[in-house]
């Protein structure tokens, strides 16, 4: 009773600043900087995965556009810290697992997505496929500025797919770019800036599978706050 006297109090204040704002801002001013108040609205998981699960990771690169090996790698494993941290599985695997059976499993290229989640004992697959990866527009060019950009598919091992059911290509992301830069031509900065890359490529991803906070809400643009009725 006392949580919901608290709220009722908190609306009636908010209220009365409101109206308050209303009476002294012009035009629509008040109602800009009450939408700048509110929190931001939820954004739904775009799929979530069934209980109990375990989740490989898995990072293919057939047109082999990353040159960079700890892309891959970096990009599975800061996925599997968000699924866990947000409780969108029971468990995952290890990318070093999936990089030891890489390494003792001829053909591997050629096994399906099902085939390898059962051989590292996962329930479900999330395949990620790199699409657009480079660090500059040109090898030529001293201007860094790196693209990402991946397609998404989650399948079951024992009944196919699960997600996107209308997209045999798989959820396409957004591109994920850093900003633009001049000079540093080390190894270690280009290595710096593709995991840069992979990280928030990590975080674009896990966010299709929980519900996560939107972007917040602006206030009206100042030429409307402005105007006057």
């Amino acid at each position: 009773m006392k949580a919901m006297d608290y709220r009722a109090g908190g609306a009636v204040w908010l209220l009365a600043v409101v109206v308050l704002c209303a009476l002294v801002l012009p035009g629509c001013g008040a109602a800009g900087w009450f939408a700048s108040l509110l929190p931001p609205d939820d954004i739904e998981a775009k799929f979530e995965f069934p209980e109990d699960k375990t989740v490989a990771v898995l990072v293919d690169d057939p047109s082999h556009l990353v040159k960079f090996s700890p892309v891959k790698y970096e990009l599975a494993k800061r996925l599997n810290k968000q699924f866990l941290q947000h409780e969108i599985c029971a468990d995952v695997i290890p990318p070093s697992d999936i990089m030891k059976l890489i390494a003792v499993t001829p053909g591997f290229a050629r096994l399906s997505n099902a085939e390898i989640g059962k051989k590292l004992g996962a329930d479900i697959v999330v395949n990620i496929r790199i699409k657009l990866f480079k660090l500059k527009d040109a090898d030529y060019s001293q201007i860094w500025q790196g693209k990402l950009q991946t397609t998404v598919r989650v399948v079951d091992v024992k009944t196919g797919r699960l997600w996107p059911n209308d997209s045999l290509g798989g959820y396409e992301t957004k591109v994920v770019e850093t900003p633009r830069m001049e000079g540093n031509s080390s190894p270690q900065f280009e290595v710096k800036l593709a995991k840069t890359m992979a990280s928030e490529m990590a975080d674009v991803i896990a966010k299709y599978f929980y519900k996560h906070p939107g972007k917040p809400h602006d206030a009206l643009p100042d030429k409307v706050m402005d105007e006057t009725p």
